[in-house]
């Protein structure tokens, strides 16, 4: 190739260049930024949203943006707000999908005035499906009205302020920004996170009750007597709380609590948070049944809010609990690796100790079985009540059935001993037994069935001889 070919070459290419990032680039780019209902649009300008839908069910509403930089939030994290409702709880993922399909909204168009004309109720836009009103920084105001669906083109007629004429948006693209005043607010409103919970009182017509978490997932009872509480039951107390199923808001419903039982709540649960947590104190209210005329329903009201909800299904049971349902239940208070030595005395007089030898067990200083010794001890460890005795007969561990010193650490003496006492009759004469340990005066109730799964036979646990072959 001379030298001249390869000059003119060079300044094809280079004319190619030219016009590919000078036109066409710009171009396509021009064309796309014209598809686009807000051109300039980012979710850092937008300040509010004007919502109004034709859904009879639904009402129109309006999102307004605000930055908090709570313990809850990342800083300067957008958080948007209801406008004229107070501390109306929302799912800013949904409001965030919103914003970005906003964002994203490309448009079609506009169509020929020809075929158009001016009657724009030949396209649903007299009495639009949906329209939006978007507020910038600044003075910017947008408004989209969404129309008629196309049902061959599966596209909806748009009307754009500032655009003249009509256009055509994706039916996908308008189910992504047509959400109602219900699609927007969380549908469990409790929200809080267990490790910023200080205290909790439940109040119900039965009694009161308060617990404090001393360290994060140690909880205690200290009213009305203190006791030890089981984290478990509490941390299903509390999902039972956040897990509420919101069917319908009621705004400024807070003035009238008497017309959803909320003046005479069945359960009241106080909350404190702590230091840096916003609102340190919310009180949620529960109804009982109400009945609105041939439909019942349950209600519940929230401290931060003038919104009532009525709730999907009866939290009551989940939600209305004592002492006795929260407090710890587990009997022997080790888990099964901690245990170094346990004594049993049985009601036949026959005595079984397993320690520990080595790596395995012995049990009345024969090699232990470790498949079923192992079972056992995990049995011991997880021993737990079915319900608590206030009182029981003064002869009832008179002759026990079962005592077992179980000893955790042989050189401090840290040690427990159970007692298995005499029968007594449970729900559905189901048969219980009393037991109580050297730890507390706590009498439990234990199931009969369960107490006999921690009686240890020496047959049952010793290492059985292996046959030898004929």
């Amino acid at each position: 190739m001379n030298l001249r070919k390869t000059l003119i070459l060079a300044a094809i290419l280079a004319a190619a260049a030219v016009y590919l990032k000078q036109v066409s680039f710009p171009g396509r780019e021009r064309q796309r930024t014209e598809r686009m209902a807000f051109s300039r649009l980012s979710s850092d300008s937008i300040q509010s949203i004007e919502v109004a839908n034709s859904d009879d069910d639904s009402k129109p509403y309006a999102l307004e943006r605000g930055v908090t930089s709570s313990a809850q939030t990342k800083p300067n994290e957008a958080r948007w707000s209801l406008r004229g409702v107070s501390g109306a709880v929302l799912d800013q993922a949904q409001i965030g999908g919103l914003v970005s399909g906003l964002g994203a909204l490309e448009v079609e168009g506009p169509l020929d005035e020809r075929e158009t004309g001016y009657d724009v109720s030949v396209f649903g836009l007299d009495k639009p499906a949906l329209t939006l009103t978007l507020h910038e920084k600044g003075d910017g105001r947008t408004e989209v009205a969404f129309g008629k669906k196309n049902e061959y083109l599966s596209k909806r007629y748009v009307k754009i302020s500032g655009k003249k004429g009509i256009f055509l948006a994706d039916e996908g693209q308008f189910a992504t920004v047509n959400k109602s005043s219900f699609d927007i607010r969380s549908q469990t409103p409790c929200s809080f996170v267990d490790s910023d919970l200080r205290s909790l009182v439940i109040t119900t017509k039965a009694g009161r009750v308060k617990l404090d978490q001393e360290l994060v997932g140690s909880w205690r009872i200290v009213e009305p007597t203190p006791l030890p509480a089981s984290t478990e039951s509490v941390e299903t107390l509390l999902s039972a709380l956040k897990g509420l199923k919101v069917a319908q808001f009621i705004d400024q419903g807070s003035a009238r609590q008497s017309e959803f039982g909320l003046d005479s709540p069945e359960v009241t649960m106080s909350m404190s948070f702590r230091e840096g947590i916003e609102p340190r104190d919310i009180t949620y209210k529960v109804s009982g049944k109400r009945s609105v005329g041939a439909e019942s329903a349950f209600y519940v009201a929230s401290s931060t809010t003038d919104t009532v909800y009525k709730l999907a299904s009866d939290p009551t049971a989940q939600l209305a609990k004592g002492p006795n349902d929260l407090r710890e239940r587990k009997i022997v208070p080790y888990n099964e690796s901690d245990i170094k030595k346990l004594s049993a005395t049985l009601d036949d007089g026959q005595k079984v100790e397993i320690a520990v030898s080595g790596v395995s067990w012995t049990i009345n200083g024969k090699q232990s079985d470790p498949v079923f010794t192992q079972q056992f001890l995990k049995d011991v460890a997880s021993f737990s009540a079915s319900g608590f005795a206030t009182s029981a007969p003064a002869d009832m561990f008179n002759k026990p059935m079962l005592v077992l010193d179980i000893i955790k650490d042989p050189e401090s003496n840290e040690r427990i001993t159970v007692t298995l006492g005499g029968e007594t009759k449970g729900a559905n004469q189901e048969v219980m037994r009393f037991v109580k340990t050297s730890a507390s005066d706590t009498i439990y109730l234990v199931r009969d069935i369960e107490a006999k799964r921690i009686v240890p036979r020496e047959e049952a646990l010793i290492e059985r001889a292996t046959p030898t072959p004929k």
